[in-house]
C-alpha cells in the first residue's frame, strides 16, 4: 500500500518542512505591516510590553484577573532588541502558530502513524480562517493554549506508554509545569488536562492515584506561581470567574454552541458578515461527512494493529472535543457565545482529519482524497477573509474573536458595511498633536491604546472613566497639554451636547478637523470656574454584593476599590447616596 506522502527519500523528509512553509504563507497576508493598521485589542499586548520595559511586571491583562502575560514578556524582549515597533507584537503568535503545526504532526504521528501525523499537521496548516487570523493575533493566551495543550498531550501519551519507572518522575514534573503555565496563561488549558488524566486512567491508573502524581502537583504550582502570588495579594480575584451564571442556562448555551460558535470555528461562516459562506460550508460539510463514514467503515473491517492505533486517536480527539464543548456549555463564557472559548476544539478537529484519512486508507489506498474537500473549504474561507480585509473590513479579527455569537448571527452595531467600520490611520492626528506640542490625549478605547503604542508613549492616550492603566491615567490627569480626539464611530459623546457642556463648565477651547479627525485642545477657563470639588464626607454607599466595603468606591484612594466578587450579571447593583 502506497503511503499518502510516499515519495522517495530524501524527498519524503521535505514534506513536513513544506507543510510548515505553507502554514506560514497562509498566515502572512493577515499580519499588519507597513501601512496596515494594528487592532486596538492587539495593541494592549504592546502596551503591556512597554510597561515591562519601564520596570513594571504585569501578571495578567490590565484590569482583570485572568489571561496571563507571558506573551507580553516575549514581546518586550523583541521591543528591547529591535525597538517598540507595533508590528513586532505579531511575531510571537505568528511563530507559535507555526510551532503548533509542527507539534500537531508529532501528536498525530504518535497516535495515528506517519500519514495521520502529516494529515493532522496539514489540517492545521490549511486551517479555517478563524484559526488563521485569530491564532496569529497577540491576544495573550489562545495560540499559546494550543501549543501548551499539544505538549501536554504528547507528555501524557508518553507517560501512558511508558511502563518503566525510569524518568517517570521527571516526566510528571514537566507535565505539571506545562499544565501550570497553561493554567496561568488561559483556563482553556483545562480540556487538555482532563484529556491527559483520562489517558492515564485508561493506561496507567497507578500514576493518577499513586504518590507519583505529587511530582505533577509540584510542577503545577511552580508553573502557575505568578497566578497564585497575584491572587494571594488580590483576594483571589481570578476565582470570581468560576461563577457559571444563573441556573437553567445550559440549553441556550448549547444552542449557541452548535448553531453558531462551532460553525465559525469550522470555517463555515464569513467572519466579517456573520453569514453562511457556501464556498466553504458546502465542501467542509461534505468532507467531514465523508471522513466520518470512511472512519466508521474502516474500523468495522479492521481487526489488526490499525484498529488499536486508531482507537487511541479516537479516544484522544473525542475526549478533548467533549471536554471543550462541555466547558463552554457549563461555564459563564457560553453566555457570550464567542468561538474563541472553544479554541482547543481545533486540536481535536485536526486529529479527526488525520485519523479519518488513516482509517480510510486501511480500506482504500487513495483514502487521502477524502480530505480534499476539507482543505479546499478552508482555503476558500481564508481567501474570502483576505478579500474582506483588503476591501476595508479591518476590524474582522476583533469581530471574529470577541463578538461572533454574542449578537446572534448578525454583526453587532458598528460592524455593518466595510466602509463604515474602517479603522482610521493615526498619522494625521499624530502629526497635528506633535506640531501643537500635545503629549496627552483622551479618546475612545479603539483609538487610545493604538495611539499610545504607535507613538511608543511619546503621546499617552487614555479612555475616559474606564482606563485600565493607572500610570497613564495619572500622566494625562497631571498634564497641562491635553487634547480630546474622535473619529467617526470612535467617540464617546455627541459633539453638540459635548461642546455645550464644556462651555457650561466655564471652559473655552479650540477645535480642529483634520483627515477625518475632530480634535479639541487648548482648554482655558473663562473667569470663575463653574465647578468645584465635592468632598465625600457624609456620602453613603450600598451594594447588593458586600464582598468589599461600598465606601471604597469613593474614598479617593486609587489603591482601593469596591468589587462585587462576581462576574457582571443581572441583579448586581451599587447605590451611592450623596
Amino acid at each position: 500500500m502506497r503511503s499518502l506522502f510516499a515519495v522517495p527519500d530524501p524527498r519524503r523528509a521535505l514534506v513536513l518542512p513544506a507543510v510548515l512553509l505553507l502554514a506560514a504563507l497562509i498566515r502572512l497576508p493577515f499580519l499588519p505591516g507597513v501601512g496596515r493598521i494594528v487592532n486596538s485589542d492587539d495593541a494592549m499586548t504592546g502596551i503591556m510590553a512597554l510597561s515591562i520595559l519601564r520596570g513594571e511586571y504585569p501578571v495578567f491583562f490590565p484590569g482583570q484577573g485572568y489571561m496571563g502575560s507571558l506573551e507580553a514578556y516575549a514581546a518586550a524582549i523583541l521591543f528591547w532588541m529591535f525597538g517598540p515597533r507595533p508590528a513586532l507584537i505579531y511575531a510571537v503568535p505568528f511563530v507559535l502558530s507555526i510551532v503548533v503545526v509542527g507539534l500537531s504532526y508529532r501528536l498525530g504521528r504518535n497516535l495515528l502513524g506517519e500519514d495521520g501525523g502529516l494529515m493532522t499537521a496539514l489540517a492545521l496548516a490549511l486551517a479555517p480562517p478563524f484559526l488563521v487570523i485569530f491564532g496569529s493575533a497577540p491576544r495573550l493566551g489562545y495560540i499559546e493554549t494550543l501549543a501548551l495543550g499539544t505538549i501536554l498531550l504528547l507528555l501524557g501519551i508518553r507517560l501512558a506508554g511508558n511502563h518503566r519507572p525510569r524518568g517517570e518522575r521527571s516526566l510528571l514534573l514537566i507535565l505539571g509545569v506545562v499544565a501550570g503555565v497553561g493554567f496561568w496563561t488561559n483556563w482553556l488549558i483545562a480540556p487538555y488536562v482532563g484529556t491527559v488524566i483520562v489517558l492515564l486512567l485508561r493506561h496507567r491508573r497507578r500514576l493518577v492515584i499513586g504518590p507519583g502524581m505529587g511530582w505533577a502537583a509540584l510542577g503545577f504550582v511552580a508553573g502557575s506561581l505568578p497566578f497564585w502570588v497575584f491572587n494571594f495579594g488580590h483576594g483571589f480575584w481570578s476565582f470570581a470567574l468560576l461563577e457559571s451564571g444563573p441556573s437553567g442556562e445550559t440549553w441556550p448555551r448549547a444552542r449557541r454552541l452548535f448553531l453558531e460558535a462551532l460553525s465559525y470555528v469550522a470555517g463555515m461562516r464569513n467572519l466579517s458578515a456573520g453569514e453562511w459562506f457556501p464556498p466553504s460550508a458546502v465542501p467542509l460539510g461534505a468532507g467531514y461527512a465523508l471522513l466520518l463514514a470512511g472512519w466508521i467503515v474502516a474500523r468495522r473491517n479492521d481487526d489488526g494493529g490499525n484498529k488499536e492505533m486508531l482507537s487511541a486517536g479516537t479516544l484522544t480527539a473525542g475526549v478533548l472535543a467533549g471536554f471543550t464543548l462541555l466547558s463552554f456549555m457549563l461555564s459563564r463564557y457560553g453566555d457570550l457565545g464567542a468561538p474563541r472559548y472553544i479554541f482547543p476544539f481545533y486540536t481535536a478537529l485536526a486529529l479527526f482529519a488525520g485519523g479519518g484519512v488513516s482509517s480510510a486508507r486501511t480500506r482504500w489506498g487513495r483514502g487521502w482524497l477524502l480530505a480534499l474537500p476539507i482543505l479546499a473549504g478552508n482555503v476558500a474561507g481564508v481567501a474570502g477573509a483576505y478579500a474582506d480585509i483588503r476591501g476595508g473590513a479591518m476590524a474582522a479579527t476583533a469581530f471574529a474573536g470577541n463578538q461572533v455569537g454574542f449578537a446572534g448571527l448578525r454583526p453587532p452595531a458598528g460592524m455593518e458595511p466595510a466602509a463604515e467600520r474602517e479603522v482610521p490611520a493615526l498619522r494625521p492626528l499624530v502629526s497635528f498633536l506633535e506640531r501643537k506640542g500635545i503629549d496627552s490625549v483622551i479618546a475612545d478605547y479603539g483609538i487610545s491604546v493604538r495611539l499610545t503604542l504607535e507613538t511608543a508613549e511619546r503621546i499617552v492616550a487614555v479612555q475616559p472613566l474606564r482606563e485600565k492603566n493607572p500610570a497613564y491615567a495619572a500622566a494625562v490627569g497631571e498634564s497641562d497639554r491635553i487634547a480630546i480626539a474622535t473619529h467617526g464611530r470612535f467617540t464617546f459623546f455627541e459633539p453638540e451636547a459635548f461642546e455645550e457642556n464644556l462651555r457650561a463648565l466655564g471652559l473655552d477651547f479650540e477645535r480642529t478637523e483634520i483627515g477625518g479627525w475632530r480634535v479639541y485642545y487648548d482648554f482655558k477657563t473663562l473667569g470663575k470656574a463653574s465647578s468645584v470639588p465635592i468632598r465625600p464626607t457624609g456620602w453613603k454607599g450600598e451594594a447588593s454584593e458586600t464582598r468589599d466595603d461600598p465606601r471604597l468606591a469613593f474614598d479617593r484612594d486609587v489603591t482601593t476599590r469596591w468589587g462585587s466578587g462576581k462576574p457582571k450579571g443581572p441583579g448586581i447593583w451599587y447605590l451611592l447616596d450623596l
